[in-house]
């Protein structure tokens, strides 16, 4: 039952009942291409409530969980409205993973959103991020269309999983300032472009993989003491020198192969193993290349090493060390490790 309205007739007054629809409040709008039987199938998590989908073909559904079968391709129109919920607010975390979405997704509107998974969405092109202090555990839209530019920056709780490789068109990503510990951050198969800053991610470590982006030039790494075990800018165009010299944590696994114009690499002095290090078709200048060495050296002379190890730095233009393999600080690993009965294989010009 609406509202009532008034009216005078002939001077008689008059009343009449009518039925007023309130229309529902819309919280997000998307386009799908999805059609099959069940394939479309978002989880939204909420704080409290129930959502309302007009899922674009006619069909209305109350739920946070949804399995549709869209019978006839072509694009849909999606609407997420309030229900029962308390509004945008109450959205936490999304899952749309290979839900064929198109175009672009705003959830600019979300700002207690703390995961999304939206990956596998080929012609998802743009994504409109809120500008939320809200402590992220995943940010995850690997495999999509992102064309342009992704804009993480107002995103400042960000950490957990960020991964966001295999889109070929997206030739920038701005980070935030975050000091929210990061435990991956996978940007490879993309078309970056010029610079890639990670310089406000504070709480950044454990993996970090920008492999095979061919137009990136640089990267700018913050200023932290984090254990890294996977550390890869391999098959990039690292121009002039790469500073890791901050990254006190850097172990186990280190690539930034196939860089043809990286000349020089700024080292930290090791405090963990590094048991692969490659740094093949490069250009290293001899200062860079003899550093490598004196690091490793330095680090196992104190450090015995527990395993195999590989330095790899042949290929390309990269200099050779003072004295070939007869210097000083390679004749010193070798005979650290085969003392230990390990291998450690030393590739150089």
């Amino acid at each position: 039952m609406g509202l009532g309205a008034f009216g005078i007739r002939h001077g008689i007054l008059d009343y009449k009942i009518e039925n007023v629809v309130e229309e529902p409040t819309l919280l997000l709008e998307f386009t799908t291409n999805d059609v099959g039987a069940g394939t479309f199938d978002p989880v939204f998590n909420v704080d409290f409530g129930i959502l309302n989908w007009d899922l674009g073909d006619g069909s209305i559904v109350n739920d946070n969980v949804i399995s549709h079968d869209y019978a006839n391709p072509g694009n849909k129109t999606v609407k997420v409205n309030k229900g029962t919920t308390s509004g945008a607010g109450a959205i936490t975390t999304i899952d749309m993973y290979d839900d064929k979405l198109v175009g672009t997704l705003d959830i600019s509107s979300l700002i207690n959103l703390n995961f999304i998974e939206a990956g596998n969405n080929i012609n998802l092109t743009e994504i409109k991020n809120p500008i939320s202090s809200t402590i992220f555990t995943g940010y995850r839209v690997d495999y999509a269309g992102i064309t342009g530019i992704l804009d993480l920056s107002g995103l400042s709780g960000l950490g957990g999983t960020i991964d966001v490789w295999g889109n070929a068109a997206m030739t920038e990503i701005k980070n935030p300032t975050s000091s929210q510990t990061i435990i991956s951050y996978s940007a490879q198969q993309c078309g970056l472009i010029g610079t890639f800053d990670a310089s406000g991610l504070t709480g950044l470590s454990v993996h970090f993989d920008l492999l095979s982006c061919p137009s990136l030039n640089k990267v700018i790494m913050p200023n932290v003491s984090s254990m890294f075990n996977y550390f890869v800018i391999a098959y990039c165009d690292l121009t002039g020198t790469l500073d890791v010299s901050a990254l006190t944590g850097l172990s186990d696994v280190f690539s930034v192969s196939n860089n043809a114009n990286l000349t020089d690499i700024l080292l930290p002095t090791f405090t963990d193993a590094v048991s692969f290090f490659e740094a093949r078709n490069c250009s290293l200048n001899t200062t860079t290349v003899n550093d490598i060495f004196a690091k490793f050296n330095t680090y196992y002379t104190a450090n015995p090493p527990d395993v195999s190890s590989w330095i790899w730095v042949d290929g390309g233009t990269n200099a050779s060390p003072a004295g070939g393999y007869s210097n000083g600080d390679i004749v010193n690993l070798y005979s650290i490790f085969t003392g230990l009965g390990l291998d450690v294989s030393i590739l150089i010009n």
